[in-house]
């Protein structure tokens, strides 16, 4: 018998009998399976799941995209009413991470009448029906929240304005996905410098974590003006113009990992980045070209304070000064212990 052509709902009914562990397992057999397994009937069997969870002590909840099924194929109402039983009769919940779900506002308030005393993280992405609203009731009713991880289309300068008025709120960690599925599609807002100042006068220790999925023509509403952001993670290729813009207001900067950039050497943009974000202790590049002679100037100003620097070996450009046998002798110098370039992997 061949498995993988049994009939759609089939599989279905027999996933219906394995634990969530089992289930897992399954879907990882053959793509059929893992199509059947993120189907909306699978989804809504996991929202099934969710409603029979009465008598559970739950501390952390994560409905995730990437472990599939999709959520946002289940009707809002059926998610909703399911996800409303788990809030109601978990009483300690304290880290939940909700991601392409239908997930809405009124549920956040039932989440916060009964998890108000041991919420501390919450984090969602692409929850389209989550207004800054709902995030305030969370932040107004939940006063051990530490950590908070958003769209960037539900941050405001009201919602950031709100965050900080708030007496009992202290975030340790602000993360911002800023992400754009359809090139030239989408028009970024900017956050003014007075609301982020206002966060930072408010809660000074916060690390405030940037991810971009961008493209290089959608990145103008960003680091215009100071920006107190601590951690930026670059999925897709930056202009030497944003190197630059983040070198001039980003002086808060404690980690820096750039996925690509072009074919235009970062020396100038480095040494900016290294002279004025004096915090900067960990640094990433991909592919992006760095003469030796300017990735050495440039680690001889941050020195040992740079705990980690991963840079591939395809990023470094010989020059009539230094070569790539020279190249980590003379850098290694400089951060007071042995480094090397990170080799690209051969198979």
């Amino acid at each position: 018998m061949d498995w993988g052509s049994l009939p759609h709902h089939v599989i279905l009914r027999v996933f219906q009998f394995l634990t969530l562990v089992d289930r897992a397992r399954a879907s990882s057999v053959c793509r059929r399976w893992n199509e059947v397994d993120s189907s909306t009937e699978s989804a809504e069997a996991a929202c099934d799941i969710l409603s029979q969870l009465v008598n559970c002590s739950i501390k952390t909840l994560g409905l995730i995209s990437t472990a599939k099924p999709s959520f946002m194929n289940v009707s809002k109402a059926h998610f909703a009413s399911a996800l409303t039983v788990v809030f109601v009769n978990s009483k300690s919940l304290s880290s939940i991470k909700i991601d392409d779900t239908p997930l809405d506002d009124p549920s956040l308030k039932v989440l916060v009448a009964n998890n108000s005393d041991t919420l501390k993280l919450l984090k969602m992405s692409s929850c389209p029906h989550v207004s800054p609203a709902g995030i305030l009731c969370v932040a107004d009713q939940c006063h051990g929240l530490k950590e908070l991880a958003l769209n960037y289309y539900i941050l405001s300068d009201e919602l950031l304005l709100a965050l900080s008025s708030e007496k009992h709120v202290d975030l340790e960690h602000l993360r911002i996905d800023v992400v754009s599925e359809n090139p030239g599609q989408v028009q970024f807002h900017t956050i003014k410098k007075q609301s982020w100042d206002a966060l930072v006068k408010h809660s000074p220790k916060v690390n405030i974590v940037m991810y971009f999925f961008l493209y290089e023509d959608e990145f103008d509403a960003f680091f215009r003006e100071e920006t107190p952001v601590t951690h930026l993670y670059f999925g897709r290729a930056v202009s030497k113009a944003m190197l630059g813009r983040i070198g001039m207001n980003c002086p808060r900067l404690i980690e820096l990992v750039v996925c690509a950039n072009g074919l235009q050497p970062l020396d100038d943009e480095l040494m900016q980045i290294a002279e004025r974000c004096k915090n900067l202790t960990a640094m990433g590049l991909g592919e992006c070209e760095v003469t030796c002679r300017g990735f050495i100037e440039f680690v001889k100003v941050c020195g040992g304070r740079l705990t980690q620097l991963s840079i591939m070996e395809e990023v470094l450009i010989p020059d009539s000064d230094y070569s790539l046998d020279r190249l980590h002798l003379e850098v290694s110098k400089h951060l007071g212990r042995m480094w090397f370039p990170d080799m690209m992997p051969t198979w």
